[in-house]
């Protein structure tokens, strides 16, 4: 358990143990209770979507109601104050307005972004507290598939069985997948994408979370040469771990966001293209854009 986290729990264990809560905080707590009633997505509204799809949102839901309630509480300053700077800089909504789309920018924010030096997040707090907050077991362990994910880049191998097969480009692992944006894609490409594997057992297929970002103008050679600049090799024997963390928190705390950001280069509706390679600015097309 990292230091944030035990803070808050410590927190969270005195509250529960506490015989009278004052009228105002139960007020506070009803007001909540009806907000969240309108803003989180019930089962019954996510009839229609993938299952798979459908049970990551629930548990995505359950992280933004945690971390609403984390609002005010000092440990999570920091937080809050990164995630209103990368706001207030990317204005994350997804294109004309913005590259980096809100099912993009809330995983990162939830299960990314990290914090202190044992680089907690949203996600690994709420882990931490699932016990004391009651959270259904099911539901914990589709939030630790949440925390343990991160985004990858991927080579389009075709589709079989309705599923589109997506290999990592460094590790070579394959995932049949289903994309709700709706984008197929097309063999050859690359995409830029957070892929989560079925927790539900009777389906074994996994899921794109976020809507496509296909990255063009570069081949997948330049892409691991890009990596080995970045100590990132596919002969290193740690490359699985040295991979997720790269990718996960790159070097800095915005750099996949910022790039993002700065190799925009045209959408549809169920795809965002990027062109140009992180660490070579002159490929990117906005990176010396004032936006």
């Amino acid at each position: 358990m990292g230091l944030i986290s035990s803070k808050i729990r410590n927190k969270f264990q005195k509250l529960s143990q506490r015989k009278i809560i004052p009228i105002s905080e139960s007020a506070e707590a009803r007001r909540i209770s009806s907000e969240i009633s309108r803003t989180v997505k019930t089962h019954d509204q996510l009839r229609g979507y993938d299952p798979v799809h459908a049970t990551y949102i629930l548990a995505q839901n359950l992280a933004s109601v945690f971390a609403e309630q984390l609002s005010a509480l000092p440990e999570m300053k920091e937080y809050y104050d990164a995630v209103a700077h990368a706001e207030d800089i990317y204005m994350p909504q997804g294109p004309p307005i913005s590259p980096l789309t809100g099912s993009y920018f809330t995983l990162w924010a939830f299960f990314d972004l990290s914090l202190g030096k044992d680089r907690e997040t949203v996600g690994t707090c709420f882990i931490e507290l699932a016990d004391i907050l009651k959270v259904h077991p099911e539901q914990q362990r589709v939030l630790q598939l949440l925390q343990a994910s991160r985004m990858g880049i991927f080579e389009h191998c075709g589709t079989k069985r309705k599923l589109i097969e997506l290999k990592e480009i460094l590790t070579g692992k394959t995932h049949f997948c289903v994309c709700p944006a709706g984008y197929p894609g097309k063999r050859g490409e690359l995409w830029y994408a957070r892929i989560l594997p079925s927790p539900i057992e009777r389906l074994d297929y996994s899921v794109v979370m976020t809507t496509p970002y296909v990255l063009i103008g570069h081949a997948k050679s330049e892409w691991i040469n890009f990596f080995q600049r970045h100590a990132v090799s596919e002969t290193d024997p740690e490359l699985e771990t040295t991979l997720h963390q790269f990718m996960k928190y790159g070097e800095s705390r915005y750099f996949w966001n910022e790039y993002i950001f700065e190799a925009y280069f045209n959408h549809r509706h169920d795809v965002i293209f990027l062109e140009g390679i992180p660490d070579l600015k002159e490929t990117l097309p906005h990176a010396d854009s004032d936006l």
